[in-house]
């Protein structure tokens, strides 16, 4: 990560250690912890890792667990618990919204947040899912849709479990 001076970024440093990584997104929780989620794809997974205080970034782990492919995630902090979402490729021709919640070294298993019916071809849920998390810890997921033919915005809500 480079750090502004207030006049320049100073510093680059390989989070990935020379994998080849893609779509990185990040979120900052209330005590300052860095969480950054990435697709590797040498292994097309979706990968976290968190940086503490001290600046120390901890070992990458595997959210997605599954033998698909996985792509593109997104992440936000509510009421202190991480969501991460993305699309991960289901029985080789359909994609699906897939999400998990929980913090370093303690996630739930991956669940179907889409839940696309039907045949939903290459193109179902292809692309642009995010994550939006209220003051009150809900989740609000929308991705882009092809599963009708038509491309259409879909939504799913996650109240808060307080």
């Amino acid at each position: 990560l480079n750090e502004w001076d207030g006049t320049s970024w100073k510093g680059v440093v390989n989070l990935t250690n020379n994998t080849t990584a893609h779509n990185p997104d990040i979120a900052v929780d209330a005590a300052g912890k860095l969480h950054l989620v990435y697709h590797e794809t040498a292994n097309g997974q979706i990968m976290y890792m968190q940086r503490d205080g001290s600046g120390i970034w901890s070992t990458p782990e595997n959210l997605s667990r599954t033998s698909e492919e996985a792509r593109e995630p997104t992440i936000v902090v509510a009421k202190g618990s991480l969501v991460v979402a993305w699309k991960q490729n289901v029985g080789g021709t359909n994609w699906e919204v897939y999400s998990c919640e929980g913090s370093h070294g303690s996630w739930s298993a991956p669940v179907n947040a889409s839940q696309t019916t039907g045949d939903v071809g290459v193109w179902g849920c292809w692309s642009n899912s995010y994550l939006h998390a209220g003051g009150s810890g809900t989740v609000h997921l929308v991705w882009e849709d092809n599963s009708s033919g038509t491309y259409d915005i879909k939504s799913r809500l996650r109240k808060s479990k307080e």
